[in-house]
């Protein structure tokens, strides 16, 4: 009876055993950097499950590899354990560009790197140092995660060379901007109500002709429609 028993006890035991998989553990195989096919591959020969669970992009990182998952790698898990990863896209996706005029270099930066965006910069001489003047790409478009976005940003220099303001009087404002550029100046348009401002013409500016500024000083033009 007692062998009889102790058996009995036995089997009961190693079934429980077989079927709740008591003690038997897997160590998580590490992803990372792995491409997704190539991962399903490792994951089903080990008896584990996965699902995607997010996508990003990373420039340097080859498309369609795996950027994380959970649980990490080295964990111990079940059999049949569902992993989740992170995979990154094929495609960057779009973002859109914001304003960044008038913010600091530094700002600007900081919102770019946000966004996945590199910049280009250009310095132009001004009375202020530091500070986005102008962005080719126009705020609102949208563009490809990864993509340049070229600033001109201010630079102080005690230095810079002395000009005499032109003259723009009897000009509109495209003719004026290279003008302007070819000077060294920056500008603020000023338009008389209900001005037609694609052909509105300076009929005056501050500073006037002739008088000496510095090279990133800025020049206010009045327009109107003659």
């Amino acid at each position: 009876m007692v062998l009889v028993l102790g058996l009995g006890v036995w089997g009961v035991n190693a079934w429980l055993s077989s079927h709740t998989r008591h003690g038997e553990s897997l160590d998580v195989p590490d992803l990372k950097g792995i491409a997704i096919s190539k991962a399903v591959t490792i994951l089903e020969e080990k008896g584990l499950r996965f699902e995607v669970r997010d996508s990003v992009f990373f420039e340097e990182m080859p498309r369609m590899c795996i950027t994380d998952q959970n649980p990490a790698s080295g964990s111990k898990v079940k059999k049949g354990r569902i992993i989740y990863l992170t995979v990154n896209a094929s495609d960057p996706p779009e973002v859109e560009v914001p304003n960044l005029v008038d913010q600091s270099i530094r700002q600007a930066e900081s919102s770019l790197e946000l966004l996945g965006l590199r910049n280009e910069i250009t310095y132009k001489p001004d009375v202020s140092d530091g500070v986005v003047l102008d962005q080719k790409t126009k705020a609102g478009t949208r563009v490809l995660k990864g993509a340049i976005i070229k600033l001109t940003v201010s630079k102080n220099d005690e230095e810079a060379a002395e000009v005499e303001t032109p003259d723009l009087k009897g000009l509109t404002m495209s003719e004026a901007k290279p003008v302007l550029e070819e000077w060294g100046l920056t500008w603020t348009p000023v338009f008389e109500k209900e001005s037609d401002t694609a052909n509105a013409i300076i009929y005056r500016q501050n500073p006037s002709k002739g008088k000496t500024i510095k090279q990133g000083s800025q020049v206010d033009l009045f327009l109107r429609n003659e």
